[in-house]
């Protein structure tokens, strides 16, 4: 039989206190010692009756104390030669030997789908953007441990997308498409200039630019809210980036322009065989471009670099064509394209080329990254079955 006693204690004149003790005949409970118990109810919560005594309930495991097919926790759980990724915890394809890999992020429910345009603002916010199904687009997000589809206006395939800020984001494609992300949604934009394909895009605080078919340029002055249209130039232009006042577009015919205040031309050894398809501005006098073959150069790439004004090809790659181009610092420089990763550090060259398993079929397209150890690369892999598809493809460098 148990008995409680309270014995009452006074503290001053402001507070009483009472302490109880639960005894079992004459003797006082030693909570060092299970107590005694018929059922579950005569026990405290988060204990259960076994066997006459209560004892803990143990705790429910953890998400990663049983392994769904794929996670992992090491490589030791990964099978057929895979890695386990630190980011997502799953079991991932690496490219490369040695430092640095390339590993990719599976998307196992994108086939006949591509990603094009890549950019974040941290390690834990990255936007990919593209096309599924071949004429849909297709918007995904990494929140730091996976990809996931998000929501958006259906607006034909995308082609680019750039941001100033986590909740200020814009995204252009096909037939004029402008799409702009801000207070957790997307949002179309109506700026009723132009149904000519947008290919690239790049924004401040004040102004937003995309670039895209027959030279078009579009410009948002965000004070006003006004859109203008003009052509600098009847080349299609693929690219554009800048920093603050001044930015650089590209695109076919070897056309590499610089806008500030006006339009002028830049000074390249380019021929209307080469097309410029990515830029990426370090400063204001340092600035990279990739670019690719056409008609007599088909199939090739190029690697250059230009202080703003003049610009110079860094390498040729034979067999591979340059599609994207992003540096996190002068020694820490990422060209991607066809079934081509290419790094530079100012001095030599690290390659992972067409001969890496499914790698061989990748176009990779864009670049992006928080730093030099946390760079990302998207694009698809090309895959033959009865047709050719194309497979969404994101690679991570490194795990």
């Amino acid at each position: 039989m148990k008995d409680t006693v309270c014995t009452s204690l006074a503290w001053g004149f402001l507070l009483v206190l009472v302490a109880c003790t639960t005894q079992v005949g004459s003797t006082s409970m030693d909570m060092s010692v299970p107590a005694e118990c018929r059922n579950d109810g005569d026990c405290s919560i988060g204990h259960k009756c076994s066997v006459g005594l209560c004892v803990p309930i143990p705790a429910e495991p953890k998400d990663m104390d049983v392994l769904r097919p794929g996670e992992c926790r090491t490589s030791n759980d990964c099978r057929n030669q895979l890695l386990c990724s630190t980011k997502s915890n799953r079991c991932v394809t690496c490219y490369g030997s040695g430092s640095p890999l390339y590993c990719e992020e599976h998307l196992d429910d994108y086939l006949d789908s591509i990603l094009i345009g890549v950019w974040g603002s941290s390690a834990n916010d990255v936007w990919a953007v593209g096309q599924k199904n071949r004429y849909q687009s297709l918007i995904m997000h990494w929140d730091g441990k996976s990809w996931a589809y998000v929501d958006h206006p259906e607006q034909g395939p995308l082609n680019h997308i750039y941001g100033t800020a986590p909740k200020d984001i814009w995204a252009v494609g096909e037939k004029g498409a402008v799409l702009h992300y801000q207070n957790g949604t997307w949002d179309s934009v109506a700026h009723g200039r132009t149904t000519l394909g947008l290919k690239g895009v790049w924004a401040t605080a004040d102004h937003v630019w995309a670039v895209g078919a027959l030279g078009t340029v579009l410009h948002l002055d965000r004070g006003t809210g006004v859109w203008k249209m003009e052509n600098p130039t009847s080349q299609t232009l693929n690219t554009i980036h800048g920093v603050g006042d001044v930015m650089w577009v590209g695109g076919y015919g070897g056309t590499l322009l610089r806008y500030e205040a006006g339009w002028r031309p830049t000074t390249t050894t380019l021929t209307p065989d080469h097309s410029v398809s990515g830029i990426f501005a370090s400063s204001s006098t340092l600035v990279w471009a990739s670019a690719f073959g056409v008609n007599t150069l088909k199939d090739t790439g190029f690697a250059l670099k230009g202080d703003g004004t003049t610009f110079t090809v860094l390498r040729t790659q034979p067999t591979n064509m340059l599609f994207g181009v992003w540096a996190s610092d002068p020694t820490h420089v990422w060209f991607v394209g066809d079934g081509a990763i290419l790094r530079y550090d100012a001095v030599a060259w690290d390659t992972v080329g067409r001969n890496t398993g499914r790698f061989a079929g990748a176009r990779l397209y864009g670049a992006w990254g928080s730093g030099p150890q946390d760079v990302w690369t998207t694009g698809g892999f090309l895959i033959y079955d009865l047709a050719f598809w194309w497979h969404a493809a994101i690679l991570h460098h490194p795990l």
